[in-house]
C-alpha cells in the first residue's frame, strides 16, 4: 500500500469513526505523558528526602559542635574573668 492508498483508505471511515480514533490517540498520548509524568515526581521527591536526610544530620553535627565550642569558651572566659 503506498501513501495515497493509506490515505483514501482512512478516507472511506465515517466522520465519527475519525473522530473516535483520533479521541482513542490522544487519550493514549495523554495518559502515557501522565505514567511518565508520576514516576518522574516520584523520583525527585525520593531524591529530595534523601538529600534533606543528608542536610538534617550535617546540621544537626555543625550544630552539636558549635554547642560544645560556645560551651568551652564560656568555660575560658569564666576564667579568665575570675582571675
Amino acid at each position: 500500500m503506498n501513501l495515497l492508498t493509506k490515505t483514501k483508505f482512512f478516507g472511506n471511515f465515517k466522520v465519527s469513526s475519525k473522530l473516535i480514533t483520533a479521541f482513542i490517540l490522544v487519550s493514549l498520548v495523554t495518559c502515557l505523558v501522565g505514567v511518565v509524568g508520576t514516576n518522574s515526581m516520584k523520583k525527585i521527591n525520593t531524591n529530595s528526602l534523601d538529600l534533606y536526610k543528608e542536610a538534617a544530620e550535617e546540621t544537626a553535627a555543625t550544630s552539636e559542635k558549635l554547642a560544645n565550642q560556645s560551651h568551652l569558651l564560656k568555660t575560658e572566659v569564666n576564667k579568665f574573668c575570675r582571675i
